[in-house]
């Protein structure tokens, strides 16, 4: 048995006989306030420890309930996978506030693995045993790239998010030097109502370029683009069907100024196998009232934990939901959002008026688990990298509304490219009108458009399973990761 994705062609036996256990991996990711790059970063080191790989996950305190909560340290043990903890000055986060938010985390985390290179530098020439002979680092801490180096360890960058953003980090110097972003004296990107054109990418106005790009240091994103393209190579959670737009021109180095190390498109991670959920009464209250929804009838609506919601995006949405008379499940946990209490946001009664078809979380609901409950007609998203492999896999289209980070250019590539969703168009300062939503809502729910939209996301999801069985695409890319972690 064997497949081929790419150019890589690789058996089963081949697969077999090729021996691990001597690789020790160190994975670095953007561990200081950015639980998503974590937990993206740990499923792909599980799933590389269960290939006999060694695994030391440099990681802060911070993280460690997040971890034990996935894994115990029995089984961390068993699985030969250790913890390195590293200590960071929180007084560090204050600083730059003109930088955007990975970009100062990337800063901060750069400084606390300080102590931990240099005992290892140290380790390493005085011969000690089982040191790590390879690297693995989340792409906003390119800073690695040089740490390597200085090490003569081959480094892989990680892409918890897809190709399109991998693609366009690479890009980025072309686009700059000619012209095509133009950059201010403060070193940032001047918004401007020009279109930024990649090949293999959508097409994205300036003002929707990733917040750690537009905002910058522009400098700073030169810096990653620059250490991105001498990698050993690049691991992304996607998977080729998917994204194959932007992994295709990627491959061949369509831009004959940008050098290309070898990708990986070995996603997605998650799924609910792979992700421990969270449980207790609300969450079973929770399911049990979808179970008691006719099939594809209810609008999932969850924003992920940073989005900064207002208090007048909130209102307009649940004005909407109102009107539209559609059921409903709303994770409105107040950790993602500007305000105090639901009282200060929702419309009075608003509650008591929707009764039984609306349902408010104001925990943490497992969204893998929601998204595969046969009454979950559609997802309405922020479009976060997780929140879209999720969707994807199982098959339920989205009710885009992106807000910051790469999100808008995750939207543009579900709604434009693959057309497995409906985009919530907003004003300049991110709310959506009333009127805005419910029409949204309607062409999802009621309109033909929605048929074709469903029937687009489905197929997707059995390319994502065909992706990931034996012999798939991302099957294969992870084979030919594990051989290359052992040939580097």
């Amino acid at each position: 048995m064997e497949g081929e994705v790419a150019g890589l062609r690789i058996s089963t036996d081949d697969l077999k006989n090729i021996q691990t256990k001597h690789v020790h991996l160190l994975v670095i990711p953007l561990c200081i306030k950015a639980i998503s790059h974590v937990s993206a970063c740990f499923l792909l080191a599980v799933k590389l420890a269960k290939q006999g790989i060694t695994v030391t996950f440099l990681t802060v305190e911070d993280t460690l309930s997040y971890i034990h909560s996935q894994r115990s340290p029995e089984e961390l043990q068993s699985l030969g996978i250790r913890l390195a903890i590293v200590e960071y000055d929180e007084s560090l986060l204050l600083q730059h506030p003109e930088w955007s938010p990975p970009v100062r985390l990337s800063w901060v985390l750069e400084r606390a693995v300080q102590p931990y290179f240099k005992k290892f530098a140290l380790d390493r020439a005085s011969g000690v045993a089982d040191q790590p002979t390879c690297i693995m680092a989340d792409f906003f801490c390119y800073w690695a790239q040089t740490r390597a180096e200085e090490l003569n360890l081959p480094n892989y960058v990680f892409y918890p998010s897809g190709a399109n953003l991998a693609r366009l980090h690479a890009a980025f110097p072309t686009l700059v030097s000619e012209g095509k972003v133009e950059v201010s004296a403060d070193d940032k990107v001047i918004v401007t109502n020009a279109i930024v054109s990649v090949p293999g990418l959508p097409p994205l106005p300036s003002g929707e370029l990733p917040k750690s790009l537009r905002q910058g240091p522009v400098s700073e994103a030169l810096n990653l683009a620059h250490e991105l393209v001498k990698a050993t190579g690049i691991i992304i959670n996607t998977f080729y069907e998917f994204e194959y737009t932007a992994i295709e021109p990627f491959m061949a180095a369509c831009d004959s100024k940008m050098k290309v190390p070898k990708l990986f498109p070995i996603g997605p991670l998650a799924s609910a196998q792979t992700v421990t959920v969270p449980t207790g009464r609300q969450t079973e209250e929770c399911m049990e009232w979808l179970d008691s929804q006719p099939a594809s009838s209810v609008i999932y609506i969850c924003f992920g934990s940073k989005s900064n919601w207002t208090a007048q995006i909130v209102h307009e949405l649940a004005l909407a939901l109102e009107a539209s008379n559609y059921r409903f499940l709303w994770v409105l946990n107040q950790k993602g959002f500007d305000f105090t209490s639901l009282a200060e946001v929702l419309p009075a009664q608003f509650q008591a008026r929707v009764g039984e078809r609306g349902r408010i979380a104001t925990f943490w609901v497992p969204q893998v688990k929601v998204l595969l409950h046969r009454a979950v007609s559609c997802f309405m998203s922020h479009c976060g990298w997780n929140s879209i492999m999720e969707s994807v896999t199982s098959g339920v289209p989205m009710l885009c509304w992106p807000r910051q980070a790469e999100q808008h250019l995750n939207c543009r590539h579900i709604v434009d490219m693959v057309q497995a969703g409906v985009q919530i168009i907003v004003g300049d300062d991110g709310a959506a009108k009333q009127q805005e939503i419910e029409r949204a809502l309607s062409i999802m729910m009621d309109e033909e458009d929605g048929k074709s939209i469903r029937k687009r996301m489905q197929d997707l999801k059995m390319k994502a399973a065909a992706a990931a069985a034996p012999g798939g695409s991302s099957s294969l890319a992870f084979q030919d990761l594990v051989e290359d972690m052992n040939c580097t």
